[in-house]
């Protein structure tokens, strides 16, 4: 879908608007691209904004991935849902593996899967890591081919919400 933007303009709009209402059957992600620079976020929240408690957190667009990202900060226990989601850049299958640690460093386990050609991953950590979700403070992701990814993390009454990308290592 086509939407122009004038220099220095700013569109707000849910995704399902750029569409005519309706997201495409199947769609897993957004792709924007433009002649010249732009910069994009996503913003989400967690209920209605007329509803508490209402959460509002967002994250920026990025043009390009990496092979590796470090998630530092990982909210996990009874009062926390932890969600990774990650996409595939690449347009070929790419094999993803999600490493756990403590907060000594101690390994709490490794999830492998494979993404389809510029499929997603959208799983909780606790469907990843069933047995030691709650001792997770930092994971490590490691993928064959380009990927973004996000770590999103909601209290089970959500009064609180936050998410980050992954952070890329130099050089990558």
């Amino acid at each position: 879908a086509e939407s122009p933007v004038a220099v220095l303009e700013q569109k707000t709009r849910m995704i399902e608007n750029f569409f005519n209402n309706q997201l495409p059957a199947g769609s897993a992600y957004l792709k924007v691209g433009a002649l010249d620079k732009l910069m994009g976020f996503e913003l989400y929240y967690t209920t209605h904004p007329d509803q508490a408690p209402y959460q509002f957190d967002g994250v920026i667009g990025v043009e390009s991935g990496v092979t590796k990202l470090y998630f530092p900060l990982v909210r996990t226990g009874a009062d926390w849902q932890s969600t990774l989601r990650m996409t595939n850049l690449a347009a070929v299958a790419n094999s993803v593996t999600v490493h756990a640690y403590d907060i000594n460093g101690a390994s709490k386990g490794d999830y492998a899967t494979n993404l389809v050609a510029k499929g997603k991953l959208d799983m909780g950590l606790s469907a990843m890591f069933p047995s030691t979700v709650n001792e997770i403070a930092w994971i490590y992701v490691e993928s064959a081919d380009q990927v973004i990814g996000d770590l999103f993390y909601v209290s089970v009454d959500q009064t609180k919400l936050s998410s980050y990308m992954g952070l890329g290592v130099s050089g990558d």
